[in-house]
């Protein structure tokens, strides 16, 4: 089922019945998101490290709020949402001797989050 609003893109995933994953694109925090993710199994949603900024766009500071969402952000999602597993992707690295750590996206949501929260790469299964 998709969920489109204003603030969120996502869509809602019912597996057997039973299971629930929601799926969150490029979007910036809101309620319906929160509401269709409550208590799921999995949300799996992009996220960007507070100090991510692309060299290539000039604009992110006024393009980020729109359609991101930042790590401290997605931690008050998690938190009111309470998924069982919240699973990172679609984030920014940083510029390259900079690069920003899966390590690091872990240690900034979980400030604030303390459910289960892993970083997704290609190919990883849970």
């Amino acid at each position: 089922m998709p969920l489109n609003s204003k603030e969120a893109d996502a869509l809602l995933l019912r597996v057997d019945g039973l299971r629930s994953i929601v799926v969150s694109g490029d979007t910036s925090p809101g309620t319906p998101l929160v509401e269709a993710c409550r208590k799921c199994d999995v949300l799996i949603h992009e996220v960007y490290a507070e100090e991510y900024r692309p060299a290539d766009m000039a604009s992110w500071p006024q393009y980020r709020p729109k359609y991101h969402t930042t790590t401290s952000q997605l931690a008050e999602i998690a938190g009111k949402a309470q998924p069982k597993l919240l699973i990172l992707y679609h984030r920014g690295i940083g510029p390259r001797g900079r690069e920003i750590s899966d390590d690091q996206y872990l240690s900034e949501v979980r400030r604030t989050y303390s459910g289960q929260v892993v970083v997704a790469n290609d190919l990883d299964v849970f």
